[in-house]
């Protein structure tokens, strides 16, 4: 059975976050040193302690989420990655395009669910040439009310919005913890892809209805 709703993530997903992945971690580990008074190597402790990793693996969580859970100021976090993104670093050349994302929408409405900021968000999809109104609704980190921002509230919250049960949904993602266990433990299906190329694969397989 196809599903109903398809959540995709952003970073990772639609595009190489190994492009900029050195450039997120550095951001995260001078704002842990910033608000929490903490050395490099006690921020980096810390971070690791809690799974936000310099690499991606299959333990990675967000460090959005972790912020949050901690109490670090949200508007700042914002504020600071913000100004320290650069769009540019990604590859578009290993980046899915709007076509694959349109055959999606096609088999049914999409949400794009990301720990990332709005704005940088749509600087993203903008600079991937990918129309963001192809996504019913962008769920985020700084535009819902649940508060820590988590993306299996996140997803109670999507479904909700959206009429739809959980064994009708979809979720789709680059890591396990954050992208795709949230959704298995309400209910749902998920998919771990390495590579935005995989996305393409995947479509074939759920226009065949295999998934």
């Amino acid at each position: 059975m196809q599903p109903k709703l398809i959540i995709f993530d952003l970073d990772g997903t639609l595009y190489d976050l190994r492009d900029v992945q050195s450039v997120n971690y550095d951001m995260q580990v001078r704002f842990v040193m910033q608000e929490k008074h903490l050395s490099k190597e006690e921020a980096v402790s810390l971070l690791d302690e809690n799974n936000v990793y310099p690499i991606i693996t299959t333990e990675s969580k967000s460090a959005t989420e972790f912020f949050a859970r901690e109490g670090l100021d949200m508007v700042k976090w914002k504020q600071f990655r913000e100004v320290k993104f650069d769009v540019t670093k990604i590859d578009k050349r290993k980046a899915t395009t709007e076509n694959v994302v349109r055959n999606f929408n096609a088999i049914c409405p999409l949400v794009l669910l990301s720990s990332n900021s709005y704005t940088i968000i749509l600087q993203t999809l903008a600079y991937l040439g990918i129309d963001y109104h192809l996504f019913e609704d962008i769920v985020c980190s700084d535009n819902t009310t649940d508060k820590p921002f988590n993306k299996k509230s996140a997803m109670q919250m999507i479904a909700v919005k959206n009429n739809v049960k959980f064994d009708e949904m979809l979720s789709i993602g680059d890591r396990y913890q954050t992208d795709v266990l949230p959704m298995i433990e309400l209910g749902g299906k998920g998919i771990v892809i390495d590579n935005p190329f995989e996305l393409q694969l995947l479509l074939d397989e759920l226009k065949n209805q295999r998934i």
